[in-house]
């Protein structure tokens, strides 16, 4: 993709160690202002080129010259945007500046390719209309997990979206973004994610289509009852994942005190090494809590969690 790029300096990592989140960046209309895109090397190792589709988001992003990513470690990253363009002889120049882009192209990264399979999925199956979206189609499409009545008489703007297979959480925030630009996402585990709507007409662009499709995975969407998923699990236990050997139960027993309000808890070490079961004295708001675990990190570590249902057994 040539495109239309703009020149991104203060880069204070290897590019290749953060490609993935900035394409995620890039590419996300309500977090850069951006869309379709392809984030490339420059020479300038501080540096790096984003080449989008259209003119109209090249000249859309570069009006915030500063942009705030949350890259690697706590602290967000400051990030300057300038227009960038192609020079007659095929390479590539800034007039402020002078420089020559590396024309190599850099292999398209795994994130870019599920939004690109995502989008091109949404150009040829969603439409407002029934006819349209099961015209040339060869694949069987389940109808979706709810009926029009249930969704009358409900005032749900939450959806409960079930993947075949891990996916990003920012990818599948990019997603949807796409029907809503102001829906909101929270983690419920590696697999599942909560979608919050403003509104239920935000709410049925996404369920009126029957299938969403992302890299290759299957998104299973359905309105979520909140007391009807509570009897499925244990109202005061979760399993964390993502600790390390060496991390000191100490360390962790503050770390889910600053995602409880300091609630009363006790925790088990699974024998992985790297998970644990936290067990509170008294009800909380578990998706606060789930929520709270997916944004932040512990020892610049990520750490998932989910809630464990009643049915669950675990070796400790």
């Amino acid at each position: 993709m040539a495109g239309f790029p703009v020149l991104v300096e203060g880069l204070p990592f290897e590019l290749d160690s953060v490609k993935s989140k900035l394409a995620i960046y890039f590419q996300s209309k309500k977090k850069s202002g951006g869309g379709e895109c392809e984030v490339r090397a420059h020479q300038d190792q501080r540096t790096f080129l984003v080449c989008f589709k259209s003119e109209e988001v090249q000249k859309n992003v570069a009006k915030k010259e500063l942009h705030t990513v949350q890259l690697l470690g706590p602290d967000p990253v400051q990030l300057r945007v300038t227009l960038y363009e192609w020079s007659s002889n095929g390479g590539s120049s800034m007039s402020s500046i002078g420089v020559t882009a590396d024309t190599k192209k850099e292999p398209a990264i795994e994130q870019n390719q599920l939004l690109t399979s995502s989008q091109e999925h949404i150009k040829n199956d969603q439409s407002p209309s029934k006819e349209v979206q099961n015209r040339g189609s060869t694949d069987p499409v389940e109808e979706p997990v709810f009926d029009t009545s249930e969704r009358e008489k409900s005032q749900f703007s939450q959806l409960l979206v079930c993947s075949d297979g891990p996916v990003e959480t920012d990818i599948i925030a990019l997603y949807f973004e796409r029907f809503v630009p102001d829906v909101e996402i929270s983690e419920n585990d590696e697999c599942s994610w909560f979608l919050t709507c403003p509104s239920n007409d935000d709410l049925d662009k996404i369920i009126s289509q029957k299938q969403h499709k992302l890299g290759g995975k299957t998104l299973k969407v359905q309105l979520y009852d909140k007391d009807k998923e509570d009897e499925k699990y244990e109202p005061r236990t979760f399993l964390l994942r993502g600790f390390d050997g060496n991390s000191r139960l100490g360390h962790i027993a503050l770390y889910v005190d600053s995602l409880s309000n300091n609630t009363q808890h006790h925790i088990e070490p699974l024998q992985d090494g790297e998970s644990v079961v936290v067990t509170f004295e008294t009800d909380i708001d578990a998706k606060s809590f789930l929520k709270n675990c997916c944004q932040k990190p512990f020892e610049n570590r990520p750490i998932t969690a989910q809630r464990m249902e009643k049915t669950n057994s675990l070796q400790v």
